[in-house]
């Protein structure tokens, strides 16, 4: 049986054991879904697409689109917590089109742009960094519509891997490809690793393959593979070994330049809510796109029709259902499909036009794309109005309408008009404006367009509306014809800038007329909404929005809505900044404050917070409660929020002023090592910069921190009304100093033997440094001020009173600052034995006896003050003013003994004891590769220092020194209970309890099995009709270690991995768990190199199981 064949045959026997073993009082009955529809579709709402046969000869075109949902709205007992999608294209026969359609750009919408972008909609305006889509987790404040968060898990189909190695594949050349695998070549190499971190004995070995092509032009590549695994040291272990056989996309390119990742069909999403409450449409169900794509038609593609389409039941999931579907939750795991769907129709040169139909309220139109002459161009489609279209402005210009333009005590013309159409009997015309612009915007005059003259429109100036007609019609431009135009007068600024802050309006920077002005934009729409109107003297219902045909019948129309800018000085907009600050690599409780650039008055309440980017949260750590008050705002409360970095300050009605550049607050922060600075800024492409710092040039990495626009604290500034004031937030950096590092000289030592009887009297100082190898490492500054009086006979290569600097290179690090100033009397007696080993080979023994009365005040700082038997060998001399290279071992008359080592960059001044409270056990699995993260075992880390003060220290700073779950667990046979060594430099400051065992194995005994399916398909069926049952007892009695039940369940849970021991409202032991088990078991049985991520969809981004898929 070949083992294509046996993967088929264990898929079957994994879902026929698990529906067997399933016992009848487990099924219960499943809720319908929400009915809805689904559709692909231009961006610019369109269903069908022409393309030339002239453009698609001329290159690649590409045209947007969007997935809309069509449903109504969504309710707290009924709402979308998981959708998916899969599209393909096929010609008019219906077969697939893989090398003449493709998919690219596929929106990722959990991805920030890093800039802000303004989306406007039925709800309101919304700014934010992220894409905006149909389940957006939006909220509607009174400060404005906020969308900070994506909230949400996503899977791509975007790149490929190897099938056993499950590696990313590169372009080696033509027709060629290659990836990278590292494994161990036998079994002793790898019981050899077992408990070692760093795994020294894999090998990495490049695969480089040929690509071949079957008689449908797909590539294929294959590969020998040997790699050997054994789980711990008692077991014998197994080769894994045979061919591999990878199946390229039909769109690879075997003429991709070398090194080019291949990338997947890019024709799917899986989209799953992370909020625990109701999800809701951002609008309506199809305002916004649900995911966006391009589709892209290849040059030369043949005439004729195609479609992009959702895939049918020729392409099922795993469990045999469609790929396109949504969860509802108020059908518990049941998938409910689209009631309809609609395809996108692209007719490629002579290909029938089909006749027009609407899908979902937007009519379908002929798209006329452009394209580029240049072959390896790809241009847009774009679609022209060719319905009759009401448009809202200002001015008509190069074929649309601009914004209208007015400034505050002025006056704004808004005018309407129609696209589209040639002629009309009537019309009723609506503007629609909101209670705040009302109060800005008081009625002048009505202008009517030219063409509409002789319809007598009359104005209804309480309700923004005009109305007019005759029997004859008139004929109207198609290109763009004026409807009418009402001119208002505009209030003065303060009125102008209170409705736009009503409004959550943004002060925005423009040109007009040539010149830079600041402006608010404030939207103006159509008002359909019926009225009491009269006809032959009797009341009746009229449309707001009217446009009549020579029979008087209502043309079907679109109207949109356009804007009015007010132009406004910005001397009273309030600035609100995060500061930029330099600081130097390894710098302590640098302050970021908070700043009033600009004050604009009128502040009753402010409050904000700052938030790290992902980057700079790796060389910046908070010092917890570091908040300072600053000047600004004085005399208002301010409450500090460290878990958010933010602040809150509000007064009682009482205005409160700010001079320019003072600061509201600030946080401090901790600056990492200049490695880990350089790191992370090359892995994040942050550019090297120069800038001025303390008048001198300096080079710096600038590191973002941004305003943190969530819900927790929002960005405000209140005026006396509470509402918000025109204020600008700008973001700000931590600059991190990075100057090129000194120069190191290295010279030969000259040996000079002197006998000599020397009195002193003097002050003489030498700075040396000394570098050895060695086990210690010792960084000591020593400052000495001293008046010495020696009389002594020394034999030595000289006698000398220094003020010296020691480096040691080494694996521990003492940072250690000491102070002498004389003022007490000490009677010193140093004895050293000195061994010197140089570039030269010199050897010096020297005995120095010294008899010094030393008046003497000593202060020490010290991050651990120890005593020290030091051994060190150096293999170079390294000289500054004075070099000593020296190989010695040192006593030294005064010591003191702390309780704390200080290593690898952590410093602690005075330190008697550290403190640690750790949280409760932690649950791993045998695969995680990944340190242990001391914030999940690690409540806070407290120094304490001789006089009993307290410190609190990052929890951050302490390591594990590299061991991981699975190094730990490598340990073990079945699984791991027992404690892991935390570090506080060199110091073990606490051991907090681990549990590790192997995913999927309910019963504990260290494999997944057909016993762990049953058990936990059994656990699901006695909990859905609430019967009692447990892992660890396999029965209704309660087990008596509550730890491994919560292991066994978190083991067990294969989808949301709960640590919980228990079913919860957030994760229960379903169906899916026991047949996702099964499935495991059956391809490990049949060596099919079962991958988690693979079997369960939901774990795709999971940073342990999807890692192995998304290498």
């Amino acid at each position: 049986m070949s083992k294509k064949a046996k993967r088929v045959v264990s898929m079957g026997m994994a879902a026929a054991l698990a529906l067997s073993a399933l016992p009848l009082s487990g099924l219960s009955a499943v809720a319908a879904g929400t009915d809805y529809s689904l559709s692909i579709e231009t961006t610019d709402r369109q269903s069908v697409v022409n393309i030339t046969a002239d453009q698609i000869a001329a290159g690649d075109v590409t045209i947007p689109v969007g997935i809309y949902i069509h449903a109504d709205a969504l309710t707290d007992n009924n709402y979308i917590t998981e959708f998916r999608a899969k599209w393909e294209s096929k010609d008019s026969n219906g077969t697939k089109t893989p090398k003449n359609i493709q998919f690219d750009n596929v929106v990722r919408l959990d991805e920030s742009s890093g800039q802000d972008k303004e989306y406007k909609y039925s709800a309101g305006t919304v700014t934010t960094k992220y894409p905006m889509y149909a389940l957006a987790a939006v909220t509607v404040r009174k400060s404005g519509v906020k969308y900070t968060n994506p909230n949400c898990s996503l899977a791509y189909a975007d790149y490929i891997a190897d099938p056993i190695f499950g590696n990313n594949v590169y372009s080696a050349g033509k027709d060629k490809v290659k990836f990278t695998a590292t494994y161990w070549e036998s079994i002793e190499d790898c019981k050899a690793d077992i408990g070692v971190a760093s795994k020294p004995h894999r090998v990495t070995k490049e695969y480089v393959c040929d690509v071949t092509y079957d008689a449908d032009g797909i590539g294929h590549y294959s590969y020998d593979y040997s790699y050997a695994y054994a789980a711990n040291a008692d077991d014998t272990g197994t080769i894994f070994s045979g061919t591999a056989t990878g199946n390229l996309p039909p769109t690879y390119d075997g003429d991709l330049a070398e090194g080019t990742q291949i990338t997947d069909m890019n024709n799917y999403i899986k989209w799953m809510t992370k909020l625990s409450t109701a999800t809701s449409f951002a609008g309506t169900s199809d305002e916004f796109a649900m995911q966006t794509f391009d589709v892209v038609v290849k040059k030369g593609t043949a005439e004729g029709t195609y479609y992009v389409d959702f895939t049918g039941d020729d392409d099922l999931d795993r469990q045999g259902k469609r790929w396109t579907n949504m969860l509802f939750s108020s059908s518990g795991k049941t998938y409910t499909e689209p009631s309809s769907t609609q395809s996108l129709k692209i007719v490629v040169g002579d290909g029938e036009t089909p006749p027009a139909t609407t899908t979902a309220g937007s009519a379908t139109t002929t798209a006329a794309p452009t394209t580029t002459a240049a072959p390896t161009t790809t241009t847009t489609a774009s679609n022209p109005i060719d319905k009759p279209t009401w448009k809202i402005g200002g001015e008509l210009a190069n074929g649309d309408v601009e914004p209208a333009w007015g400034e505050a005590d002025g006056s704004v013309e808004i005018n309407s008009y129609v696209f589209g159409q040639d002629e009309c009997a009537g019309i009723t015309a609506t503007y629609d404006i909101s209670d705040e612009l009302a109060t800005v915007l008081s009625n002048g005059g009505f202008t009517p367009g030219d063409s509409v003259s002789t319809f007598n429109l009359s104005y209804d100036e309480g309700q923004y509306r005009f109305i007019g007609g005759n029997d004859l019609g008139v004929t109207l431009d198609a290109s763009g014809d004026m409807l009418g135009g009402v001119e208002f007068d505009i209030a003065d600024e303060a009125t102008v800038k209170k409705a736009a802050a009503a409004l959550g309006l943004k002060l925005q920077t423009g040109t007009h007329d040539g010149k830079t002005v600041s402006y608010y934009a404030f939207p103006v729409g159509w008002n359909e909404a019926e009225f009491e109107g009269t006809s032959n003297g009797q009341v009746v219902m009229r449309k707001g929005m009217e446009n009549l045909d020579l029979n008087l019948n209502q043309i079907d129309t679109d109207y949109i809505g356009g804007f009015v800018n007010i132009i406004v000085s910005d001397a009273d907009e309030t600035i609100l900044k995060i500061d930029d600050i330099y600081v130097e690599p390894g710098q302590t409780g640098a302050p970021l404050a908070f700043l009033v650039q600009q004050d604009g008055g009128a502040t009753v309440a402010v409050s904000g917070s700052m938030a790290l980017a992902d980057v700079t949260k790796k060389i910046a750590s908070t010092v917890a409660g570091s908040w300072a008050r600053g000047t600004a705002y004085d005399g208002m409360n301010i409450t500090p929020n460290d878990a958010y970095l933010g602040f809150v300050g509000y007064s009682a009605g009482t205005v409160f002023t700010a001079e320019a550049n003072s600061a509201i607050g600030s946080y401090s922060f901790d600056i990492a090592d200049r490695q880990t600075v350089i790191d992370a800024a090359t892995a994040a492409g942050l550019e090297l910069k120069t800038g001025t710092y303390n008048g001198k040039t300096v080079s710096y990495y600038e590191f973002p921190v941004v305003w943190a626009t969530d819900d927790e604290i929002l960005e405000e500034n209140l005026g006396a009304d509470e509402q918000q004031l025109p204020t600008t937030y700008v973001d700000g950096s931590i600059r991190v100093i990075i100057d090129p590092e000194e120069t190191t000289t290295t010279t030969e030592a000259t040996t000079t033997t002197t006998e000599a009887t020397t009195t002193t009297a003097a002050t003489t100082t030498t700075a040396a440094t000394t570098t050895t190898d060695a086990t210690t490492t010792t960084a000591a500054i020593t400052t000495t001020e001293a008046t010495t009086t020696t009389a002594a006979t020394t034999t030595t290569g000289a006698t000398t009173t220094t003020e010296a600097t020691t480096t040691t290179d080494a694996t521990t690090t003492t940072d250690t600052t000491t102070t002498t100033e004389a003022t007490t009397t000490t009677d010193t007696t140093t004895t050293t034995e000195a061994t010197t080993t140089t570039e030269a080979t010199t050897t010096t023994d020297a005995t120095t006896t010294t008899d010094v009365t030393t008046t003497t005040d000593v202060t020490t700082t010290t991050d651990v003050t120890t005593t020290t038997d030091v051994t060190t060998t150096t293999e170079a001399t390294t000289t500054t003013e004075a070099t000593t290279t020296t190989a010695a071992t040192t006593t030294t008359g005064a010591t003191t003994t702390t309780a704390a080592t200080t290593t690898s960059g952590a410093t602690t001044t005075g330190v008697t004891k550290i403190s640690v409270v750790l949280k409760d056990a932690g649950f791993y699995f045998s695969e995680d590769n990944r340190e242990f993260d001391p914030a999940d075992l690690i409540e806070s880390v407290v120094s304490i220092d001789a006089e009993g003060k307290t410190t609190n220290i990052d929890v951050s700073k302490i390591t594990f020194k590299g061991a991981t779950p699975k190094s730990t667990y490598a340990e073990t046979e079945k699984y791991f209970v027992g404690t892991v060594d935390a570090y506080y430099g060199d110091t073990v400051v606490a051991t907090p309890t681990v549990y590790i065992g192997v995913k999927g194995d309910a019963d504990l005994n260290g494999k997944v099995e057909l016993a762990d399916a049953t058990l936990a398909l059994t656990y699901y069926s006695e909990h859905a009709v609430k019967n009692p049952y447990y892992f660890t007892t396999s029965s209704a009695d309660k087990p008596s270690d509550e730890m491994l039940e919560k292991l066994a369940y978190f083991l067990s849970d294969i989808n949301t991995e709960s640590k919980a021991g228990e079913d919860t409202d957030d994760a229960v032991i379903e169906l899916a768990d026991a047949t996702n088990i099964l499935t495991f078991y059956a391809e490990d049985a049949v060596l099919n190199n079962p991958k988690w991520a693979v079997i369960c969809d939901e774990l795709a981004n999971h940073p342990v199981w999807g890692a192995e898929i998304n290498k």
